[in-house]
Formats: structure tokens, sequence, C-alpha cells
């Protein structure tokens, strides 16, 4: 019985010296938290902020249902990242360009051989061509003696031959038009920087990416070292 009694009491002494460890630690720990340093504003301060000295015009919104339903609404509107990786037309013709017209005529033609158009038809069994230049406005058209104004911003140059032949359909005899850009304005990129040719370049038919405009404007030569 004396020995469970001793048994008992040095039981007892050990909880009590456990719970002051556990005491002593957690005060310890507390007192350490009181001297961490803040983290950022408090509620009071960002709510005071709000109406006083509000430089950047920031406003406090409850998160809610109504609050969400907006959120939504402006992040479906947002272009996502993956549209920036689309492939885009790179064929089409724009303002700026300066295109080079080839119209070929069998019999009786519009144009006579060589640049620029006649006044008056010509009478020819043979074959005859002729080549025009000409700049696409700002609004994105073309003059051509006797087809009239043209469309051709957004259009490729295909589709501008098919254009310019229907339209001389009844004018000349079998025409067949030949489009082809002679400098581009529209389809273009920019390198600028510590590079060996600075400037504007065309976009090519194959998809370009960021290192193929790098290598196109070519890296700067390093000086040789003395």
């Amino acid at each position: 019985m004396t020995a469970f009694k001793n048994y008992n009491s040095r039981h007892r002494t050990a909880n009590h010296w456990a719970r002051l460890v556990l005491v002593s630690a957690g005060l310890g720990v507390t007192g350490g938290c009181a001297t961490l340093p803040a983290a950022g504003p408090t509620a009071a301060q960002i709510r005071r902020a709000e109406t006083k000295d509000n430089g950047t015009g920031f406003q406090i919104v409850d998160i809610d249902a109504a609050s969400t339903a907006r959120l939504a609404v402006h992040a479906a509107a947002a272009a996502p990242l993956a549209t920036l990786d689309e492939v885009g037309r790179t064929d089409t013709l724009g303002p700026g360009d300066t295109l080079s017209i080839g119209i070929f005529e069998v019999g009786v033609t519009l144009f006579t051989r060589g640049n620029g158009a006649t006044a008056q038809s010509s009478f020819t069994p043979s074959a005859s061509g002729t080549d025009l230049t000409v700049r696409v406005d700002a609004a994105g058209t073309v003059q051509l003696p006797y087809v009239g104004r043209v469309a051709v911003a957004g259009k490729t140059p295909g589709e501008v031959e098919r254009t310019i032949e229907h339209g001389m359909i009844g004018l000349s005899q079998r025409p067949q038009v030949v489009v082809a850009v002679k400098a581009n304005a529209f389809n273009v990129f920019y390198v600028s920087g510590d590079i060996r040719t600075p400037g504007r370049f065309e976009l090519g038919l194959p998809r370009e990416r960021l290192l193929d405009a790098i290598a196109r404007a070519g890296e700067r030569p390093t000086s040789p070292t003395t």
C-alpha cells in the first residue's frame, strides 16, 4: 500500500511539472508573437485610407453573390492568354501596301503592251499584258482604269485577282489578272534594341515567332577586346 501511495505521489508531481513546462512554453510563444513585425496594415487602417488620402482610388468591396457575378462577367469578357497563340493571317492586304497588278488579255484588249493604259482599245489577235503599280489608300481601296474603285483591304491577292477579272467582264476578252505585293506596309513587325539591323520587317507566310524576328534582325557583332 505504501509503495502504491508513493507511486501516485510521484505521478502527480510529474504531471504538475509537465503542466508548468507547457504553460511556460505557451507564454514564451505568445510573447514572441508580440515582438514579430507587422505583416501589413490593419483593417482599420485600410478603411481609414479608403476615405482619406485615397490617391489610387481603391474601393473596399464585400464579396457576396452580386460582386462575384460581376467578376465572372468581366473574366468572361477578357481575352484569355490562349487567344494570343492563335494563328493569324499574314497574306491579306491592308492600307499602305503597294501592289503590282498584271493584266493579261487576248484579242480585243483594254491595255496595250507595256506600262499604263491606253485611251482606246487595241485590236490584236495575240495576247498582251500590262503591269500597273497602285497603292492601297487609307480606305483600303485601289483605283483601276475601266474597273473603277476596288476594295482590297482584308482580302488575299487571289481574291483581288478574281474581283478585278469579274469587273472586266464585257470590257475585255478573257482577262487574267495577277496581283502581287510589291511593298508590304500592313503585315509587318518592328525590332529595336541592341541588334545588328533594327527596323521594320515584313511578315512571311510561315508562322513566325519571337526568335524568328530576332534572328532576322541579327545579333550585334561584339567588338574584339584589346
